[in-house]
């Protein structure tokens, strides 16, 4: 919020003020605010008014020594002491209010040496200025010594620390009573029904004590005052039934002000001794926390301001209390955020370990995997080269060790891309392609083994030929996986389906099955990572709960949406949409060599289905 001076000082004062100052002192004296803009001018000295602010050309000099003092006096925190290029002296200090100057006063216009006649002279020939009129004007303008200059100098500081002292307490109380107008419209139109009976007996008021009393039960907060001998309460404000949660606050007129409030007894004893201090020596607020029931045997922390007030020549202690109730909460809030904040970052640094591990793993697993299955290779060729009438058991064993052996591939693979997808550095290699060929590549290659499963497995599409930007491995690792748990879900005579429809913008992917199918209740985390449907020792079919947990990142990194169709009874049917959205100034295509059956992948990816013949 911009501080605009002339809103937060009463300008008439200050000049009556300044004007007595010039009286006394005969030293002319000026309130600026950051824009030049004078508001308050006292004894002007007539040299400057009459002679050079006059002269076209010297009045510009003026000018800019003036803005010149401004701003020297605005980038400092004490005075500054300026002279103008004819010797003429002003002392300039800021007036800072909540660390930002708002404006400067200046006191001067008076020479620290003797005046220089001879540049004078000149000026009243050069400008042709009254020489008679010119000398007497000169001759009004005092020659102050380096320790006077210096008095007025501090004068000037001391002077702008108090209008900006007064600037500041007006500043607050505007921004308490707009805190005050915001937080209680009830008291405000109250207050301004008062405000209103106030003008009208204010000039009865003013040298009645009653007037104190309506200040005081108008107070936005608790007041009440007790006999300090006996400590009975004798007043309280309206507001005091709304802290206690009373009906009116005259119920605890006549009552002890211990049987309101409940302090620890330290507390008691200090605030004893205070009020004895008080009574002794004056005026001396205090604040002390301590307690307040309710009507409904809440207790509340409250704050309570005690101070003595005289009325009849009898003295009573007034305390203003406040309910701490809002910033205990706030306290508590933060102290809650705190904690729960250290736990997340616990949780997060828990979460990277973890991640790291499962890299870490998933790299020093690799190597000895590969060895296995080349060693297994090389088994299945010397099982071919020297047959014997055990080679058909041989060659089972071998093809269930390589079967495991992709397994654990798979495995591995899916925890090395889990890991980089957590971390961030997976990336897709984006093509414009044909994915209505691409999907049907993939479906038609692993035809054979469905028909081998005594299942049925089709493919069918409403366009021919839908060209968007796609990773052409990831969309076959992605309906791969989806194809692999439709056949190890499926019962022989089973039916697998693979729909594409496409619109203007986008394209859906339709993986049916008639399956087990997925409960309601487990379709809702079903992507979630490590998540499966049986998770007994004796399952029926292996899996990590990666696959569908990856397929759903990939899915999304193609900006896509995937989902189960809680409505399709008798199986499961998994939805894939995909926006249709094509690479910028990218000319590649993928060619039909780039979509040649991968038929290691297919062993990878199916991996998981087990037929055990031993």
């Amino acid at each position: 919020m911009e501080l605009i001076l002339k809103e937060l000082i009463d300008v008439p004062r200050l000049q009556a003020m300044l004007d007595d100052l010039y009286k006394m002192s005969g030293l002319p004296s000026a309130i600026f605010n950051l824009q030049g803009e004078k508001l308050t001018d006292s004894g002007w000295q007539e040299l400057c008014l009459n002679f050079y602010k006059e002269n076209s050309e010297t009045g510009s000099i003026c000018s800019n020594t003036s803005r010149n003092l401004i701003n020297r006096v605005i980038k400092g925190n004490c005075y500054v002491v300026h002279s103008c290029p004819y010797g003429i002296t002003n002392i300039g200090s800021p007036i800072i209010v909540e660390g930002k100057p708002i404006g400067i006063i200046t006191i001067g216009q008076f020479f620290i040496e003797e005046p220089d006649l001879e540049l004078f002279l000149n000026h009243i020939n050069q400008y042709d200025f009254d020489s008679d009129r010119f000398f007497e004007a000169l001759n009004k303008i005092p020659v102050m010594t380096i320790n006077k200059a210096l008095y007025a100098a501090n004068f000037t500081e001391k002077f702008a620390e108090m209008i900006a002292e007064i600037s500041l307490a007006n500043l607050k109380l505007r921004r308490d009573e707009k805190i005050i107008s915001m937080t209680n419209s009830k008291l405000e139109s109250l207050v301004e029904e008062k405000n209103e009976q106030l003008m009208q007996a204010n000039e009865l008021l003013r040298y009645s004590t009653s007037k104190y009393r309506f200040l005081i039960d108008n107070l936005p907060c608790t007041a009440i005052i007790t006999n300090p001998q006996n400590n009975m309460i004798i007043y309280a404000n309206s507001e005091t039934a709304r802290i206690l949660g009373i009906s009116d606050e005259n119920e605890i007129i006549g009552r002890l002000f211990t049987d309101i409030f409940y302090f620890d007894e330290d507390k008691i004893a200090k605030m004893e001794e205070q009020k004895r201090h008080i009574l002794r020596h004056g005026y001396k607020p205090l604040t002390v926390e301590s307690f307040i029931r309710k009507s409904d045997g809440k207790i509340i922390e409250v704050e309570t301001s005690t101070s003595i007030i005289q009325y009849d020549d009898n003295l009573y202690t007034m305390v203003l209390i406040r309910d701490n109730t809002e910033r205990l909460e706030a306290v508590e809030l933060q102290k809650n955020i705190e904690h729960k904040t250290r736990l997340i970052n616990k949780i997060m640094e828990y979460d990277k370990l973890k991640t790291e591990f499962l890299a870490n793993i998933s790299h020093e697993l690799r190597t000895p995997i590969n060895i296995i299955f080349c060693s297994l290779q090389m088994l299945n060729m010397y099982a071919k080269q020297y047959a014997t009438p055990n080679s058909s058991n041989m060659n089972r064993h071998i093809n269930m060790m390589k079967q495991n052996s992709y397994r654990l591939i798979r495995l591995i693979d899916n925890l090395i891309d889990v890991t980089k997808i957590d971390n961030g550095s997976f990336k897709l290699s984006l093509v414009n392609a044909n994915i209505v060929q691409i999907i049907n590549n993939i479906t038609m290659s692993i035809s054979d083994y469905a028909i081998s499963k005594g299942l049925s497995l089709d493919f069918s599409s409403n366009v021919e030929n839908v060209t968007l930007a796609c990773d052409p491995d990831k969309i076959e690792r992605i309906i791969l996986n989806l194809l692999s748990n439709s056949i190890k879900f499926t019962e022989p005579s089973g039916k697998i389906s693979v729909t594409l429809t496409s619109d203007d913008e986008k394209l859906i992917i339709s993986v049916k099955d008639t399956g087990i199918g997925i409960p309601i209740e487990k379709q809702q985390t079903v992507f979630e990572r490590f998540s499966q449907l049986d998770r007994s020792l004796t399952r029926h079919h292996e899996g990590s709960g990666i696959g569908l947990s990856l397929v759903k990142s990939l899915v999304e990194m193609h900006k896509g949406n995937i989902y189960i169709n809680s409505e399709y009874a008798g199986g499961c049917e998994i939805i894939i949409e995909l926006p249709i959205i094509k690479l910028l100034g990218d000319s590649k295509e993928l060619s039909e060599k780039s979509m040649v059956n991968n038929i290691e992948r297919i062993m990878i990816e199916f991996s998981d289905i087990y037929e055990y013949n031993i």
